[in-house]
C-alpha cells in the first residue's frame, strides 16, 4: 500500500458507499502499518476506526 504522506501521524481514508463491514477491514488493514487509522462513514449515527498501542483516537480527534 502506498501512502500519501508516509509521515502523516494518523492515516484517513473515506470512500462513499461502503458497507459497515467493508470499513471494518479496511481500518483493521491499515492498521498493520502501525499507524491510528480512521475510515469515517455515516450509517445511522456510526463511525469507524482503529488505534495502535496506547493511542486514544478519541483525544487525537479532540486535539
Amino acid at each position: 500500500m502506498e501512502l500519501a504522506d508516509p509521515d502523516a501521524p494518523v492515516i484517513v481514508v473515506a470512500k462513499e458507499g461502503w458497507h459497515e463491514g467493508v470499513v471494518g477491514i479496511v481500518a483493521s488493514r491499515l492498521v498493520e502499518i502501525q499507524k491510528p487509522s480512521i475510515v469515517p462513514y455515516i450509517m445511522e449515527g456510526r463511525k469507524g476506526g482503529r488505534s495502535v498501542g496506547e493511542v486514544d483516537l478519541f483525544e487525537l480527534l479532540r486535539a
